[in-house]
């Protein structure tokens, strides 16, 4: 039985500017998270104090501003470049949560963070989040790159 075309359409994923709608809601949401996470650390940084803690505060400027541009980043580039932007975002987001549960267990720089501190569950939430997303696409990227190489194109 010849297949309509009602079935032809809805098998075909929405493509949206080179890539499908789920691509471009993922890129969406790592961006958001990306951008979320640095938003979190600038709030720290200016309304929270932070910026007066010795080397921290550095850090946590550093932190907003390596947020941003990786968020600009991943927004920006091109569909065969995705893949490497969304793993240096994942890394971000890695290891600025990696830097929190230190700092939770062990001083940093004669600092000791706590689960006290404010904004500490929004912070570990997004960056989770931003971990999960980006590692996600960073993955379908390498296995679109590994099937182009078998399919030699």
């Amino acid at each position: 039985m010849p297949a309509t075309t009602a079935t032809t359409h809805a098998s075909k994923p929405a493509v949206i500017a080179g890539g499908t709608l789920v691509e471009f809601a993922a890129r969406a949401v790592g961006v958001a998270m990306l951008a979320l996470t640095a938003a979190i650390h600038l709030r720290l940084y200016s309304h929270y104090q932070y910026r007066s803690i010795p080397n921290i505060g550095t850090m946590f400027l550093l932190n907003v501003i390596g947020g941003f541009s990786l968020a600009v980043v991943v927004l920006g580039s091109p569909r065969r470049f995705l893949g490497f932007a969304a793993f240096a975002g994942a890394g971000y987001e890695l290891l600025t949560l990696a830097g929190f549960v230190y700092a939770i267990y062990h001083p940093l720089f004669n600092f000791q963070d706590s689960t006290r501190a404010p904004l500490w569950k929004d912070a570990v939430t997004v960056e989770a989040i931003g971990i999960v997303v980006l590692s996600g696409i960073t993955l379908v990227a390498m296995n679109r790159w590994r099937s182009a190489r078998v399919l030699g194109r």
